[in-house]
């Protein structure tokens, strides 16, 4: 009967429309059958083609008058669904706004951003997304649906808004390396609000154990890309230059440790890190340059080097370097300015091992723990030469100074030819992936063919 009055009120009295419409609100609101008959009355309305009333019936089912969750779903999505295929565009995201609301205070997150995306509402669908992902405690698939919707958008801004919210969730949550993976997928743009994240990937890449190996390439050689991105696009910035280059280093001596011939130079570069041993934590620097120069027979400077770690751990225990003698480290551009690491770099057994030995190296008295010196009379993996102040350039593949007959690259970087030919003919004998990968990025940012072609080696 209702439907029948309400039908031909609106052919006939349409004036007496809205008074018809309310009595019979009224009484479906307070029939334990009103979602049935608000469902019954949008449908003939939808049948007759008059989409407008259907909708308001779709959208007058509500948790008053129904609490069945998943039939407020089906009831609002068609109320969407009818507005987005039938309104015009301004008509139809008012329903879609009301609709969206009302699914997001039900927790269905899911089809809220949905309908916005295909309404073209980026933000709302990515900022719905976003609470999705807090609600769910940042479960991967709400995230990634967040960024695919921020990216199908083509807006950069937005997409790196929301990449660098899930990296900084990923790094609260202990998950730094996956933070690592998001910015490799989604690129690294240089900017300012993003450097934070960046420099947390780098410190956190530094300061983790055991990546002197040779399965540590893929991790160096995503910080590397990351950090190439933000250098390549930021107007001079010498923290994350340096940055780079450190992660260069690493990188590269990961990629020397594939190859047995290429030990010696994995050595040179753990020494050369040295230099930078103001940013890398200190006691892991000295460490691992003595296990390196240990490994290339090298026992002289692993003594050196090893009783330097020794004291740094020392230090680290006390909680003050004031103890530590740098004179040994006098001549050299080794900074004698460090923080203090906040916690030793090795646990107990392996920092037993390392005293057991030194003390034992000490007692056969056949090495004594010094630096190797070259031509110029200074130690050898110096960059200036204390006598003159002379600084000569690193060696782009070990990070040892060029003294003469450089390889120069377009870029004005330089190599020692032996060192150079040493890796390239490695490579070309011996090919591998994080070999040919490090002769690739050389090419980016020196200058060079990723082969080295063009480039004479007598």
């Amino acid at each position: 009967m209702w439907q029948d009055a309400l039908r031909v009120c609106k052919d006939y009295v349409p004036t007496m429309m809205q008074q018809v419409q309310d009595e019979y609100d009224s009484i479906v609101s307070k029939d334990p059958k009103g979602t049935d008959n608000y469902i019954q009355q949008a449908q003939q309305w939808e049948a007759s083609g008059d989409h407008t009333h259907a909708i308001e019936c779709y959208l007058k089912v509500t948790q008053k008058v129904n609490p069945d969750l998943r039939v407020l779903e089906k009831c609002w999505l068609k109320a969407a669904d009818l507005a987005i295929k039938f309104l015009d565009e301004k008509k139809a995201q008012k329903v879609v706004q009301v609709v969206c609301t009302r699914l997001i205070e039900i927790t269905r997150y899911i089809p809220a951003a949905e309908l916005y995306v295909q309404m073209s509402m980026a933000k709302e669908a990515v900022d719905v997304l976003i609470t999705a992902a807090e609600w769910n405690r940042a479960k991967k698939g709400d995230w990634k649906r967040c960024l695919d919707v921020a990216k199908q958008q083509k807006d950069q801004q937005l997409l790196h808004k929301y990449v660098a919210m899930y990296a900084a969730t990923l790094i609260k949550g202990d998950k730094t390396e996956a933070a690592l993976d998001l910015y490799v997928t989604y690129g690294a743009p240089a900017l300012k609000q993003n450097f934070n994240i960046y420099k947390h990937l780098a410190s956190y890449m530094l300061k983790k154990k055991g990546t002197n190996t040779a399965a540590s390439y893929q991790e160096w050689s995503k910080l590397r890309r990351i950090l190439q991105e933000v250098v390549t696009q930021a107007t001079k910035n010498e923290e994350f230059e340096t940055l780079l280059l450190i992660t260069h280093y690493y990188a590269t001596r990961s990629a020397c440790l594939t190859q047995p011939d290429l030990k010696k130079m994995a050595a040179k570069l753990s020494v050369s890190l040295l230099r930078h041993s103001d940013v890398v934590p200190a006691d892991k620097a000295f460490y691992e340059a003595g296990m390196m120069c240990k490994d290339a027979g090298w026992e002289n400077m692993a003594f050196f080097f090893l009783n330097r770690y020794l004291d740094l751990a020392e230090a680290i225990e006390e909680g003050s370097l004031d103890s530590i003698d740098n004179a040994d480290l006098e001549g050299t551009d080794i900074p004698l300015e460090i923080p203090l690491p906040e916690a030793l770099h090795l646990s107990d057994a392996e920092h037993e091992e390392i005293k057991e030995w030194v003390l034992a190296v000490s007692m056969n008295q056949k090495v004594t723990p010094s630096l190797n010196k070259d031509t110029r009379k200074c130690y050898e993996a110096s960059l200036v030469d204390p006598a003159t102040t002379e600084r000569s350039p690193p060696c782009i593949i070990t990070g040892y100074p060029v003294l003469k007959n450089p390889l120069e690259f377009k870029t004005g970087r330089v190599a020692n030819k032996d060192d150079w030919n040493k890796f390239l003919m490695q490579t070309k004998a011996n090919p591998n992936e994080p070999c040919q990968d490090v002769l690739k990025f050389i090419g980016q940012w020196a200058g060079a063919a990723p082969t080295g072609g063009g480039y004479s080696f007598q």
